[in-house]
């Protein structure tokens, strides 16, 4: 008898916790992807980040050769502050990739722009001092022309 009644207790609590007009919130499915709207690989319906971000490269080009008719030897480029290499040959329509040679390729690792510092030796021996801010975008390679 005993038995019967702590079954019969047992279903009745099991019946009342499954009543349809529970408040208890619905759990929402969990959909993994990168969660970072300037990534290349960013999905809208992302709910948990799943650390697959795949962002832009850039490339640092030169378009000319010359600094108010004056040669350019070389040009160094910087990024925050880090040195990455030099420039040294010309593309004045721009290079065709972000992995063209005489560029300085940059593969940016998360969504924050980026400060650039170049340093132009012309012919003459002068240096010339520029900057600039980059971001990742929704193109694969973003070209980017330091001697306008």
């Amino acid at each position: 008898m005993k038995a019967r009644l702590l079954f019969l207790v047992l279903l009745s609590a099991f019946i009342v916790s499954c009543n349809e007009d529970d408040d208890t919130p619905a759990v929402q499915a969990q959909i993994p992807g990168c969660m970072d709207p300037s990534s290349l690989s960013y999905n809208p319906s992302a709910t948990i980040d799943n650390g697959n971000c795949s962002y832009s490269k850039a490339t640092l080009y030169a378009s000319s050769g010359y600094y108010a008719g004056i040669p350019i030897m070389q040009i160094d480029v910087m990024i925050n502050g880090t040195y990455q290499g030099f420039i040294n040959t010309v593309y004045p329509g721009g290079p065709g990739n972000c992995s063209a040679q005489g560029t300085v390729p940059y593969q940016f690792e998360s969504g924050d722009a980026v400060d650039w510092n170049t340093t132009v030796y012309l012919s003459t021996g002068a240096m010339i001092f520029d900057s600039g801010t980059i971001s990742p975008g929704s193109a694969p390679c973003i070209k980017v022309n330091v001697t306008n």
